[in-house]
């Protein structure tokens, strides 16, 4: 957000924003975003990597394939409501 706010682009006002996770190691998000834990998403990436080892498997895969984990919703008020149909 902070490049946002160097560019004169005020959150709310000019824009809405979502981030995927806050990333560790910096000050606390003030926005909505992904609380991802990131020991999760290493241990997760390590047992698919072992899966790969295991199963003697190389290269890109034909199929792609996605791995969902779940995290906490983090409320900020970074987002416009969304504006009544009339």
């Amino acid at each position: 957000m902070n490049w946002l706010i160097d560019e004169g682009i005020r959150c709310l006002e000019d824009v809405g924003l979502f981030s995927i996770w806050a990333i560790e190691g910096e000050p606390p998000q003030n926005h909505r975003h992904f609380n991802v834990s990131l020991e999760l998403l290493a241990k997760t990436a390590i047992e698919e990597l072992a899966d790969r080892l295991n199963s003697n498997t190389r290269g890109i895969p034909l199929r792609r394939r996605s791995i969902l984990l779940s995290s906490d919703r983090v409320y900020r008020h970074s987002l416009r409501p969304v504006a009544a149909n009339k």
